[in-house]
């Protein structure tokens, strides 16, 4: 079992490495192509897209710490959420941002080399034509939250929808079936205790 483990690895890394391969071979034909002047302007708009993300990312933490209105802002890579209102922060909650799903280990090599290439396939089918980047499940910037899920059953509320699809579940339960890529997990006593302050329409920044 841990030959497999490691040859799985392996094969990640090296699906890895080849899509990089792939990505500096496809620059580095564009850039090739491109005249002096063309290269110079590609470079001038890169560096202000990233200058625009590290704006937007700053202006959204100033925003989540003194907006005057009640929100929710979370702090995507420290796994921290904070119901703040004009700069006083009321509760400070630990949070998991749901991950990508680790795929499960072949049993044999044959399988595992058949695995990574399924996984390439199934990238290429969610890539939009003439995409070829690999996106962030993990949400940034400004959110708005859309309604209050109520168990059909108990109708207490067991999940804030924002608009966009992200969902915030009342439950730190790992093995939640219907959890995606980028969803929020709250540990019940805090998602319990926030609910009395949040509605529809209601800001939530993610920085």
């Amino acid at each position: 079992m841990a030959g497999l483990s490691i040859v799985l690895l392996v094969a990640v890394d090296f699906w890895i490495w080849h899509r990089r391969t792939e990505y500096e071979a496809e620059i580095t034909r564009l850039r090739s192509a491109m005249t002096a002047s063309e290269r110079e302007k590609s470079d001038l708009l890169m560096n202000a897209e990233r200058g625009k993300l590290a704006m937007a990312l700053e202006l959204a933490k100033h925003q989540a710490r003194w907006a005057p209105q009640l929100h929710l802002s979370v702090a995507v890579d420290s796994g921290r959420m904070y119901l703040t209102r004009d700069g006083a922060m009321l509760r400070d909650m630990r949070v998991q941002i749901v991950p990508e799903p680790m795929p499960v280990v072949p049993d044999s090599t044959a399988d595992s080399l058949h695995m990574m290439h399924d996984i390439q396939s199934r990238r290429r089918r969610a890539e939009p034509a003439g995409h070829d980047s690999i996106p962030s499940v993990r949400p940034r910037g400004e959110r708005t939250i859309q309604e209050i899920v109520t168990d059909s059953v108990t109708s207490a509320p067991v999940m804030i929808v924002l608009v966009g699809g992200t969902r915030i579940y009342g439950s730190a339960d790992t093995t939640n079936a219907n959890a995606e890529p980028g969803d929020v997990r709250m540990q019940p006593a805090d998602f319990k205790a926030i609910i009395p302050n949040v509605s529809a329409g209601m800001t939530v920044y993610f920085y």
